[in-house]
């Protein structure tokens, strides 16, 4: 489950999983889309689930965003998560990071 910025509209749900890195058993590029697609939500919390489940032709190319097991999460990802956690979900300095990094990823 990702964290919103509260200040454009978005809330997080209040019964959600969060899933950190750590505790991730699927690493997944470090990506905007592969970070919010129910997919890569899936492999993180069950990655053998995840892989034994029946597949559209959509979910097949965004199937590439799963890298593999736990070990295969990528640092930025620990990183960002750390400076996320540090800056306080949904906090103007944690929406102000995450633009930023959209941004560099666009480039």
């Amino acid at each position: 489950m990702p964290h919103v910025p509260t200040g454009i509209g978005y809330k997080t749900l209040s019964k959600a999983t969060i899933i950190q890195p750590s505790a991730a058993q699927a690493g997944i590029r470090l990506d905007l889309l592969c970070d919010h697609h129910v997919l890569c939500y899936c492999a993180m919390l069950d990655l053998a689930q995840a892989n034994a489940a029946p597949l559209t032709a959509p979910d097949l190319i965004c199937k590439t965003c799963i890298l593999g097991d736990a070990s295969t999460v990528p640092e930025a990802a620990k990183a960002l998560a750390v400076l996320i956690n540090q800056f306080g979900l949904g906090t103007e300095k944690a929406l102000i990071l995450l633009k930023a990094l959209h941004l560099a990823n666009a480039v």
